[in-house]
């Protein structure tokens, strides 16, 4: 997804190395080596960095027991 142009790129494809995004190519071919591991998510969405990045504003604050 390309947040500037407001679109989404259908063909892309993410490497990932080390448990990190190493690599994003858009209108990829999709082919892959041998040594590589292939997940198919299409009609998917992957967002990376945005796990528990959040905040609860209103949130009431506890009460303390004694």
């Amino acid at each position: 997804m390309d947040p500037a142009s407001g679109t989404v790129n259908a063909l892309t494809d993410v490497r990932i190395e080390n448990g990190q995004f190493a690599e994003v190519s858009v209108n990829a071919s999709g082919s892959a080596s041998a040594d590589e591991r292939v997940v198919d998510l299409e009609g998917k969405f992957i967002c990376p960095g945005l796990i528990d990045c959040h905040v609860h504003v209103t949130a009431v604050p506890g009460v303390k027991v004694r």
